[in-house]
């Protein structure tokens, strides 16, 4: 939890060239889970950022980053 919560810090998400932080308030910063598979020795690792709310359907481009890594979402 303490890793996701250093690396959610780096995390944008950018509506039509406005970036937003993750929200930085207790309870808000998200949080990672992992769900074992019985019978697997693996885990799978989940996280969720929360950021301030966007209109999905009104932005032409949508995009989350950290660093130089970029991933188109719209």
């Amino acid at each position: 939890q303490e890793s996701w919560l250093e690396f959610a810090k780096t995390l944008r998400l950018v509506v039509d060239g406005v970036e937003y932080a993750v929200i930085d308030e207790e309870g808000k910063r998200g949080y990672v889970w992992f769900d074992v598979k019985e019978g697997v020795n693996f885990y799978q690792g989940n996280a969720v950022p929360y950021f301030p709310a966007v209109d999905y359907w009104e932005a032409s481009e949508i995009l989350i980053k950290s660093g130089d890594t970029v991933y188109k979402l719209k």
